[in-house]
Protein backbone atom coordinates (compact mmCIF):
# COMPACT_ATOMS: atom_id res chain seq x y z
CA UNK A 1 0.00 0.00 0.00
CA UNK A 2 1.11 3.54 -0.67
CA UNK A 3 -0.25 6.62 1.07
CA UNK A 4 0.35 10.29 0.36
CA UNK A 5 -1.07 13.79 0.37
CA UNK A 6 -1.95 15.18 -3.03
CA UNK A 7 -3.38 18.53 -4.17
CA UNK A 8 -7.14 18.88 -3.97
CA UNK A 9 -8.94 19.48 -7.25
CA UNK A 10 -12.39 20.75 -8.19
CA UNK A 11 -13.58 17.15 -8.63
CA UNK A 12 -12.81 16.33 -4.97
CA UNK A 13 -15.68 16.68 -2.56
CA UNK A 14 -16.10 15.98 1.15
CA UNK A 15 -16.50 12.21 0.77
CA UNK A 16 -14.03 9.36 0.76
CA UNK A 17 -14.18 7.95 -2.77
CA UNK A 18 -12.54 4.81 -4.06
CA UNK A 19 -12.28 2.75 -7.17
CA UNK A 20 -11.75 -1.00 -7.26
CA UNK A 21 -10.12 -2.47 -10.35
CA UNK A 22 -9.48 -6.03 -11.43
CA UNK A 23 -6.31 -7.62 -10.16
CA UNK A 24 -6.87 -6.66 -6.52
CA UNK A 25 -6.12 -2.95 -7.06
CA UNK A 26 -7.82 -0.04 -5.31
CA UNK A 27 -7.48 3.73 -5.56
CA UNK A 28 -8.74 5.83 -2.64
CA UNK A 29 -9.21 9.60 -2.37
CA UNK A 30 -10.12 11.08 1.00
CA UNK A 31 -10.43 14.80 1.71
CA UNK A 32 -8.61 16.15 4.73
CA UNK A 33 -9.27 19.31 6.78
CA UNK A 34 -6.15 21.04 5.38
CA UNK A 35 -7.31 21.72 1.82
CA UNK A 36 -5.54 18.69 0.36
CA UNK A 37 -6.55 15.11 -0.42
CA UNK A 38 -5.15 11.91 1.06
CA UNK A 39 -4.61 9.23 -1.55
CA UNK A 40 -4.10 5.49 -1.12
CA UNK A 41 -3.09 2.87 -3.64
CA UNK A 42 -3.88 -0.53 -2.15
CA UNK A 43 -3.33 -3.85 -3.86
CA UNK A 44 -3.02 -7.57 -3.28
CA UNK A 45 0.49 -8.72 -4.01
CA UNK A 46 3.84 -9.53 -2.53
CA UNK A 47 6.07 -6.90 -4.14
CA UNK A 48 7.50 -5.34 -1.00
CA UNK A 49 8.13 -1.65 -1.64
CA UNK A 50 8.99 -0.83 1.97
CA UNK A 51 12.42 0.79 2.18
CA UNK A 52 12.80 1.39 -1.55
CA UNK A 53 13.69 4.79 -3.03
CA UNK A 54 10.83 7.00 -4.22
CA UNK A 55 11.59 6.60 -7.96
CA UNK A 56 11.58 2.80 -7.57
CA UNK A 57 8.31 2.89 -5.61
CA UNK A 58 6.57 5.15 -8.13
CA UNK A 59 7.87 3.06 -11.05
CA UNK A 60 6.61 -0.16 -9.46
CA UNK A 61 3.21 1.41 -8.69
CA UNK A 62 2.98 2.77 -12.23
CA UNK A 63 3.56 -0.73 -13.63
CA UNK A 64 1.07 -2.30 -11.24
CA UNK A 65 -1.64 0.30 -11.96
CA UNK A 66 -1.19 0.42 -15.73
CA UNK A 67 -4.56 0.74 -17.44
CA UNK A 68 -6.58 1.20 -14.24
CA UNK A 69 -8.09 4.57 -15.21
CA UNK A 70 -10.27 6.75 -12.96
CA UNK A 71 -7.99 9.09 -10.90
CA UNK A 72 -4.98 6.75 -10.96
CA UNK A 73 -2.73 8.89 -13.19
CA UNK A 74 -3.39 11.91 -10.95
CA UNK A 75 -2.37 9.95 -7.85
CA UNK A 76 0.76 8.50 -9.44
CA UNK A 77 1.85 11.92 -10.75
CA UNK A 78 1.37 13.47 -7.31
CA UNK A 79 3.16 10.60 -5.53
CA UNK A 80 6.27 11.42 -7.55
CA UNK A 81 6.45 14.81 -5.77
CA UNK A 82 4.54 14.59 -2.49
CA UNK A 83 6.53 15.18 0.68
CA UNK A 84 4.82 12.45 2.66
CA UNK A 85 4.77 9.32 0.51
CA UNK A 86 4.48 6.38 2.88
CA UNK A 87 4.62 2.72 1.89
CA UNK A 88 3.56 -0.19 4.06
CA UNK A 89 2.54 -3.80 3.69
CA UNK A 90 -0.70 -5.15 5.14
CA UNK A 91 -0.37 -8.65 6.45
CA UNK A 92 -2.31 -11.13 8.48
CA UNK A 93 -0.46 -12.95 11.21
CA UNK A 94 -1.47 -16.50 11.98
CA UNK A 95 -0.48 -17.59 15.45
CA UNK A 96 -0.27 -21.21 16.59
CA UNK A 97 -1.95 -20.21 19.85
CA UNK A 98 -3.94 -17.20 21.10
CA UNK A 99 -2.58 -17.54 24.61
CA UNK A 100 0.51 -18.44 26.60
CA UNK A 101 0.13 -18.77 30.34
CA UNK A 102 -1.79 -15.77 31.66
CA UNK A 103 -1.29 -13.68 28.50
CA UNK A 104 -3.86 -13.81 25.71
CA UNK A 105 -4.53 -11.97 22.47
CA UNK A 106 -8.17 -10.85 22.41
CA UNK A 107 -10.46 -8.63 20.38
CA UNK A 108 -9.54 -7.27 16.96
CA UNK A 109 -5.87 -8.26 17.13
CA UNK A 110 -6.94 -11.85 17.64
CA UNK A 111 -9.31 -12.29 14.73
CA UNK A 112 -9.72 -9.23 12.55
CA UNK A 113 -7.82 -8.55 9.43
CA UNK A 114 -8.58 -5.76 7.08
CA UNK A 115 -10.16 -6.86 3.83
CA UNK A 116 -7.06 -5.61 1.99
CA UNK A 117 -4.98 -8.18 3.85
CA UNK A 118 -7.36 -11.09 3.42
CA UNK A 119 -5.60 -12.65 0.47
CA UNK A 120 -2.01 -12.29 1.68
CA UNK A 121 -1.44 -14.07 5.00
CA UNK A 122 2.08 -14.05 6.38
CA UNK A 123 3.16 -16.20 9.30
CA UNK A 124 5.60 -14.94 11.90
Amino acid sequence: MAFGTIPRTASDDDRWRWYTAVGGRQVHLRPDPYGTTRAVLAYAGRDDLVGKDRPDVVAALTRRYEGVGWETARVLDAFADTEDLYVDQLTQIRMPSWRRGRVAVIGDPRGASHRWAAGEPRSR
